[in-house]
């Protein structure tokens, strides 16, 4: 894919979702939005990988990734929120609030750099699996590995920071650009579109719903 096309591709995604923020309400119009990102996130994800002939070695029950540091938008944290409140009966709502809370109690006491070198699992892993697969951020989707190994030695070894993913340059090219293309839409409707790591602050967006209307009224949804 050439720069131009790229940029194409930048600008119409940043357009379709500035366009559907504004033709409804507010969350609602925003979680329409992301979960049709979404869906053309994956779209683009399973053609690239075909038009590549490549076959990854990502398959259910392998959640390395889901141990390592994890950045989402507010409209991803507060659309997983929207999910659980939905979707989760009051005992696994126990469960995601309890771990959400150790996960954010032990991250508070890392610097950064030691955040990124820590696993940590995911407070919404559950037995291998994603419990909010349909509503994963972004950065999950993007993930992807060829070779098993390689993420293997990244989690034994977290503070080895020279361990180098074995993904498809196009694919994480490519999603990438999605992404930033969805946050500059958001950005362009006045909506804080800074990423924040997941662990960090879904105990407070699922606990207050401050967090989110702070962001509903074009505020850092946290600080």
């Amino acid at each position: 894919m050439s720069d131009q096309q790229l940029q194409k591709a930048f600008e119409t995604e940043r357009n379709t979702i500035k366009k559907t923020i504004q033709q409804g309400e507010i969350p609602a119009a925003i979680f329409d939005a992301i979960n049709a990102h979404h869906k053309r996130t994956d779209e683009a994800n399973t053609s690239i990988e075909a038009y590549s002939n490549v076959t990854t070695s990502c398959k259910k029950g392998c959640d390395f990734c889901c141990h390592f540091k994890v950045e989402a938008g507010p409209e991803e944290i507060f659309l997983i929120v929207d999910y659980i409140v939905k979707h989760f009966d009051q005992a696994e709502l126990d469960t995601v609030l309890e771990t959400a809370q150790a996960n954010q109690n032990i991250i508070s006491d890392l610097t950064q750099e030691k955040r990124i070198k820590t696993n940590l699992a995911c407070a919404l892993l559950r037995n291998g699996k994603c419990s909010v697969y349909s509503v994963r951020p972004s950065a999950c989707r993007k993930m992807h590995s060829l070779d098993v190994e390689t993420c293997k030695s990244s989690f034994d070894k977290p503070e080895d920071t020279t361990i180098q993913n074995s993904e498809v340059p196009l694919i994480a090219s490519v999603l990438l650009s999605i992404g930033s293309a969805a946050r500059q839409g958001l950005n362009d409707v006045g909506l804080d579109s800074n990423l924040y790591d997941l662990n960090e602050v879904l105990y407070d967006a699922l606990k207050d719903s401050k967090y989110q209307k702070r962001w509903k009224n074009g505020k850092k949804a946290f600080v």
